[in-house]
């Protein structure tokens, strides 16, 4: 029977359908540059009073102890900053809708869409809770300090051992009901705003309540979802912005069954779809993983037309396999690379 991997024909939700430099944002940006440089020199001021703020926190930090009142204090007064900083980037009102039965219902953990580099932050605007971040972040002395203060865990995605690792910290999280609730992206990256990617299973294993949080972001010239784009242009690009809008709602807290407690795929699946009622995206089997495959493939200048779920579903293929056949794929012959990744395959 042969094998093969099929083309991807929806919406890529990792390229962004907007164009790169319209326009009508070139003209804006020249007009807001000096503004946007100010602006800059604020966010800086912000984010330095946050690492002072984070400074004292860490120094008095002592191992599985509650934060003291003082602790507490300075994480709120955080808080606050970060408010400050979304308010500089042009996010002047952020609609909140609560729909939980009972505020006090909380839970250990916060599952999201990821869209933007602002997710977090709009979130902690309306609850205190903590993140996870990229390993490398913790050995960067300045962001090191204020992740470690708000209690951030590191996660590690490199390989299986380390993405393991990440899914037991998460564990441990959850039972913990010590600390502030930890926010997940379980897509893993960001995409458009438009599509909702898929959710993998680590934030679901713990089979504790979940909070659905959907984030939703209006804009009709910026895509606030950068993708391949350099951090200074996505910055840029929002400082001289007149106003960005942005939308936070609080799902009714998601209480699992049985069956996904037992199976965090199932959870997972059906958190994501109690989430897209409200957003109405394009699901996606996309993952970290394609983003992983499509960095490879810009390298050399390759198209890529399937997923790395699909080529493992249907052609039993894995991500490290797809990679090694790229490396001696010759775009020349006329074929495309999945049509090249049938025929080595059969």
């Amino acid at each position: 029977m042969s094998r093969s991997i099929p083309k991807y024909t929806n919406i890529n939700p990792f390229i962004s359908s907007l164009p790169l430099y319209p326009r009508y944002e070139i003209i804006k940006c020249i007009l807001m540059a000096p503004i946007a440089i100010i602006k800059f020199l604020v966010i800086i001021i912000i984010l330095l009073l946050m690492y002072i703020c984070s400074l004292i926190i860490v120094c008095n930090i002592k191992q599985d102890k509650l934060f003291s009142n003082f602790q507490n204090f300075l994480v709120n007064v955080m808080r606050y900053l970060s408010r400050a900083l979304l308010f500089v980037f042009g996010f002047y009102k952020i609609n909140f809708y609560d729909f939980r039965e009972n505020n006090n219902n909380k839970s250990a953990i916060i599952v999201a869409n990821h869209c933007s580099m602002f997710d977090q932050f709009i979130i902690s605007n309306f609850i205190n809770c903590s993140g996870a971040s990229k390993h490398d972040n913790f050995n960067l002395a300045f962001m090191s300090t204020m992740l470690k203060a708000t209690q951030c865990i590191s996660i590690d995605r490199t390989s299986p051992e380390s993405r393991q690792d990440a899914i037991n910290k998460i564990k441990e999280r959850a039972l913990n009901k010590n600390l502030p609730p930890l926010i997940v992206f379980p897509q893993g990256t960001t995409c458009v705003n438009s599509c909702l990617t898929s959710f993998k299973p680590g934030a679901f294993l713990p089979g504790v309540s979940i909070q659905p949080v959907c984030l939703m972001y209006n804009f009709k010239q910026l895509d606030l979802y950068y993708g391949f784009k350099s951090d200074l242009y996505y910055i840029f690009m929002t400082l001289c912005q007149f106003v960005n809008y942005a939308t936070c709602v609080f799902l009714p807290v998601y209480d699992p069954s049985q069956d996904e407690i037992n199976n965090a795929e199932l959870y997972a699946n059906n958190v994501r779809d109690s989430m897209n009622k409200l957003l109405t995206s394009n699901l996606s089997n996309h993952s970290y993983a394609d983003i992983r495959l499509i960095r490879a493939a810009m390298k050399k200048d390759i198209a890529i037309d399937f997923t790395v779920q699909d080529a493992k579903d249907y052609a039993n293929i894995t991500l490290d396999e797809i990679l090694e056949h790229m490396k001696i794929y010759d775009k020349s012959n006329n074929i495309s690379f999945r049509e090249y990744l049938n025929n080595k395959i059969n």
